[in-house]
């Protein structure tokens, strides 16, 4: 006989410590977990005629979603009891698998698994990944890129903002393009980074990712910061540039 509930009463504890912190228990209702299962089914696109595989484990808060969403769509489900890359591979393969779950050690260890060249992937159509936090240092590196191509938001975009500002006021059309050029030159070679980093299948004998030293952490937590910062507002960086603009024009023997 089905209980007498409704959407907010308490369904589970989930415990789980996020991305960072201690773990805690989380209280989420039913309606949590309609919402957060048909969301994610919604934004996946999963349908009835899906094969998913997944060895996530369904205690955890990324496999019990997979699992309700499962319930929810009527598609066919593929768990192992654990995860490995070469029969993950095949698995794919013999059950036409048209959805990959995982989090991003799964991916690194098929991408550098010798089979990968000969796998027969073509059923899949969607690859879904969470669970692990990017690298400080990395991360840096994206909103350090993002900032040499001037994408609004970063202290790049405000720089660049002025220079293309001043030279078009004083008709130096040559400059803008030059600036406008070097944004699309950043695009190519902070494209190459995030391909290494990201996408590109590592060498077999490369070591598992991780954070950074203390030494590169710091002055990566100081650079995020500083772009994101003198991106949203530069009063003062704009100030000081202007005060030390107007002492070496209109005061020539300071440069010298």
């Amino acid at each position: 006989e089905p209980a007498d509930m409704n959407g907010d009463d308490l369904f589970t504890i989930a415990y789980t410590s996020g991305t960072t912190g201690k773990p805690k228990g989380a209280m989420l209702t039913h309606g949590n977990i309609f919402a957060s299962v048909a969301m994610t089914a919604t934004i996946h696109v999963r349908t009835m005629h899906d094969c998913v595989y997944s060895a996530l484990p369904f205690p955890h808060v990324y496999g019990n979603v997979v699992m309700n969403a499962i319930f929810l769509t009527g598609s066919r489900l593929i768990a192992p009891a654990r995860f490995d890359p070469a029969a993950a591979l095949e698995g794919i393969a013999q059950e036409k698998v048209t959805l990959f779950e995982g989090v991003p050690t799964m991916y690194y260890q098929m991408l550098a698994h010798p089979d990968i060249a000969t796998a027969d992937l073509t059923s899949l159509t969607r690859c879904t990944v969470g669970g692990q936090t990017m690298p400080v240092a990395a991360f840096a590196m994206v909103v350090g890129g993002l900032s040499l191509i001037g994408v609004p938001g970063t202290a790049g975009f405000i720089s660049k903002w002025y220079l293309v500002s001043a030279a078009m006021h004083d008709g130096q059309w040559w400059l803008v393009g030059a600036v406008l050029a070097s944004s699309l030159l950043a695009v190519i070679y902070v494209w190459r980074f995030v391909e290494v980093a990201y996408i590109r299948a590592p060498p077999a004998d490369h070591p598992a990712p991780g954070e950074a030293p203390l030494s590169m952490f710091i002055p990566a937590l100081a650079m995020i910061a500083g772009c994101v910062y003198f991106g949203i507002d530069a009063t003062w960086s704009s100030e000081v540039s202007m005060r030390v603009a107007e002492v070496l024009m209109y005061n020539p023997g300071v440069g010298q």
